[in-house]
């Protein structure tokens, strides 16, 4: 996700611009073993997946107010959007943007 950039988040008509920073953690807890003196290893599995986004913004007030607030709350129908990073700064067309929605979480 190098090549694309937080732009807003969506909770239902509520949309938070102003993001500044943003970071994705897949959160993957990986079981990899070899037999006894095997090069390669002969499991692999996902064991966790635990996904987390952050991200600062400077539309505090819009955020505490429609994101949960500060005692944090069970997270249903967000939308995340991620502009397309082009060379020099500039920003890809429409379609070449991402929109990511999270079906379960807690903000």
């Amino acid at each position: 996700m190098n090549q694309y950039t937080l732009s807003a988040v969506k909770n239902d008509a509520t949309l938070v611009k102003g993001i500044q920073n943003h970071s994705i953690n897949p959160g993957l807890a990986q079981l990899i073993s070899s037999g006894s003196g095997a090069v390669d290893p002969s499991f692999v599995s996902v064991g966790q997946i635990q996904p987390e986004l952050t991200f600062d913004t400077t539309a505090i007030k819009t955020a505490l107010a429609n994101l949960g607030g500060l005692s944090g709350e069970a997270l249903t129908n967000y939308t995340f959007f991620f502009q397309k990073m082009l060379d020099g700064g500039l920003r890809g067309g429409a379609s070449a943007h991402i929109k990511a929605v999270a079906a379960a979480g807690i903000i």
